[in-house]
């Protein structure tokens, strides 16, 4: 197989994938630079620390991230406030773990999405319960 490294797009990760080379890099790869490969048959491969882990990507795409991103928020415009599913909270708390820091949750309006960082070069965004 040979390998191209462009730039790929939305590719969503199996989680376990990313607990795998974890595991094998033995601390968080954001420590080092992660390199994404797309091989001709369909698979990708993560690189890090010397270490790979060959995946299938997650079928399905994540809507217009463009779109409904949002910048760190630096106001809160709220009169009432947000409720979120915990369970969703939970999983941003899991991945904080796996990258050895903690999750900092910024919501700003009563309904508007969440801004949740994690380190200074990934966020996870969070919409609030609907009623």
């Amino acid at each position: 197989n040979s390998e191209q490294t462009n730039n790929f797009g939305e590719v969503i990760i199996p989680n376990k994938s990313l607990k795998s080379l974890f595991l094998k890099v033995g601390k968080s790869p954001f420590d080092d630079n992660a390199l994404l490969h797309q091989l001709d048959d369909g698979k990708y491969l993560i690189e890090c620390s010397g270490e790979y882990e060959l995946f299938n990507p997650i079928d399905g795409k994540f809507p217009d991230i463009q779109r409904i991103d949002v910048s760190e928020p630096t106001e809160i415009k709220f009169k009432d406030y947000p409720v979120f599913n915990l369970d969703y909270l939970q999983l941003f708390k899991k991945t904080a773990k796996e990258l050895k820091t903690i999750a900092i949750f910024k919501p700003t309006t009563t309904d508007g999405t969440a801004w949740v960082g994690l380190t200074a070069d990934i966020h996870g965004l969070l919409a609030p319960m609907r009623f």
